[in-house]
């Protein structure tokens, strides 16, 4: 991604400035032009099993929490006067909690109530 930026600025004496011709010489103009190039470069990891990706996983984890951590105790904020929001441990990050289980579909519902099953014929007398 490129960007170009340029800012023009003028600084005048107020009235005096305004003077055709005369008001250049209580004028100031500058125009800065600034260049931004974002380059980025992409590793690519080959994670051959699930413990070389949980591995991965958690030291960059770790990595990320312990700046954020650095970064409160040196007094770097972006947020003054705020509580500043930090990852949780990583114990609290892997969990993942239980499936639920599968909600019968309405149809099953409907069938479970009547008592009639794919399979199964009426009573007689029904």
């Amino acid at each position: 991604m490129i960007e170009d930026r340029v800012v023009e600025n003028e600084q005048k004496v107020p009235l005096l400035g305004d003077i055709p011709l005369l008001g250049a010489l209580f004028r100031y103009k500058s125009v800065q032009k600034t260049k931004v190039n974002l380059m980025v470069f992409m590793r690519p990891t080959i994670l051959r099993t699930k413990s070389d990706s949980l591995n991965l996983t958690r030291n960059k984890y770790n990595f990320i929490r312990d700046r954020q951590l650095d970064l409160l105790d040196e007094g770097v904020g972006l947020l003054s006067g705020e509580e500043h929001p930090t990852l949780p441990p990583e114990a609290d990050y892997l969990y993942i909690p239980e499936p639920f289980d599968e909600e019968p579909s309405a149809d099953k519902k409907a069938k479970d109530e009547s008592g009639i099953t794919e399979n199964s014929q009426p009573e007689a007398g029904q």
